[in-house]
């Protein structure tokens, strides 16, 4: 069974669990640590504030359960950026998983909202295809990047470091080459 992560920094689960009917997963939205903790695989959404997540983590204890998985662990946006050491969004102290830092982008706008694509050297499944990303802060790109993206200058679009996976990007709201995509870091994952 997938767990998905149930807190309060605010997110579209409709869109999540839509995407993994869709894709004929076994899963709950929970924020029970044991259901959790011996779950199969672990999904971490987030929207909105790095700060207002962070906090909301430590008060529930959810900071301590995600940094002890075991099992793979896929966070999506500000799921991803939480598993960093900090973000310069509100100067925040997040998760310490992944030893880099996300940064403030570069681009022309402050957000970058709409589709994007992303370069793989090591996934040859999702090079050239566009996804759905809406953020103001990327991590810098380092030994965790297995995809990167470019808005005002290059960020990761797609990490792992350990049993840690995250994609900038909501999969869940980028149609028919989102689902794939999930589909097959569940399938090479479980």
């Amino acid at each position: 069974m997938i767990a998905i992560i149930k807190n309060a920094t605010g997110t579209n689960y409709a869109s999540l669990c839509n995407t993994l009917e869709r894709l004929n997963l076994n899963f709950q939205l929970t924020d029970q640590p044991d259901v959790i903790v011996n779950s199969k695989f672990v999904i971490l959404p987030g929207v909105g504030q790095a700060s207002n997540a962070m906090r909301e983590l430590k008060s529930s204890g959810m900071d301590q359960v995600i940094k002890s998985l075991k099992q793979p662990v896929i966070g999506i946006c500000l799921g991803m950026q939480v598993m960093f050491e900090s973000s310069e969004e509100s100067s925040t102290e997040c998760l310490g998983i992944i030893p880099g830092k996300v940064k403030r982008l570069k681009g022309k706008r402050s957000v970058h909202m709409g589709w994007n694509t992303i370069t793989s050297t090591t996934l040859n499944y999702c090079d050239n295809d566009h996804y759905f990303f809406v953020h103001s802060y990327g991590a810098e790109v380092g030994e965790w990047t297995l995809a990167t993206s470019y808005y005002g200058a290059e960020f990761s679009s797609i990490i792992k470091w350990k049993n840690f996976y995250g994609f900038q990007f909501h999969p869940e709201k980028s149609g028919k080459v989102g689902r794939k995509l999930f589909k097959k870091f569940v399938e090479e994952l479980t």
